[in-house]
């Protein structure tokens, strides 16, 4: 799984798409548990294409009609542990602020921060909700929330139903894309690529809007 996924970052490997390829050899019976690591991966290693490798196995899953029940739990089980620990780590993160010896560097990054966390403590849950659909910030979003002290078990909640929705869309694109996987990882990766641009043109314009309002409060 790993080599196919290396391979995949590499634009090298035994056929044009070593991920799909890997996945279509591999055993119904791991489908679940290769679905479910391919989410958690993704928490923890951002860059790592866990939504592709979640698209490939459910389109596998469907082209060779297995029972897509499994696969399809075995990946939202991932992505509800991948969102526990980074939100967990988060909340670490915090602490350690708190901690840090004051006037040294980490306290006065802590101090700094303030106004960004109370911004993303206001408005958390709705971040969180729609994390899961956008690729590679998931995880810094979930990473924000447990360090502005969004409460872990709504968070982790709203996490999961986000999770949850995610995954279905992923599971029903597959299916009605039919055999044509060429047509559907490249809407994917299309989607990968626009989304990101247009979530990090909104973090400027929310951090230019705090920046502003905390030290041109008048202008």
């Amino acid at each position: 799984m790993f080599l196919a996924f290396f391979h995949f970052f590499q634009g090298s490997g035994p056929e044009p798409d070593p991920v799909l390829s890997w996945f279509r050899d591999s055993q119904e019976a791991f489908m679940p548990l290769y679905l479910g690591l391919a989410s958690l991966l993704e928490y923890l290693f951002p860059p790592f294409p866990g939504d592709l490798g979640l698209l490939a196995g459910a389109w596998v899953t469907q082209v060779k009609s297995w029972s897509p029940v499994l696969p399809f739990l075995g990946g939202w089980i991932g992505s509800v542990l991948g969102s526990a620990l980074t939100l967990y780590l988060g909340e670490k993160l915090e602490a350690w602020g708190k901690r840090a010896k004051e006037g040294g560097r980490i306290a006065r990054l802590h101090a700094k921060g303030a106004p960004f966390r109370k911004a993303i403590r206001k408005h958390g849950l709705l971040l969180v909700l729609v994390s899961r659909f956008i690729p590679i910030g998931r995880p810094l979003i979930l990473l924000a929330a447990g360090a502005s002290e969004v409460r872990f078990v709504p968070a982790l909640v709203v996490a999961s139903l986000s999770s949850l929705a995610w995954n279905f869309c992923l599971f029903s694109l597959a299916a009605f894309a039919g055999k044509n996987w060429e047509s559907l990882k490249n809407g994917m990766q299309l989607y990968s690529t626009i989304v990101p641009i247009l979530a990090l043109l909104l973090l400027l314009f929310l951090i230019r809007k705090i920046i502003a309002k905390k030290f041109f409060p008048h202008s």
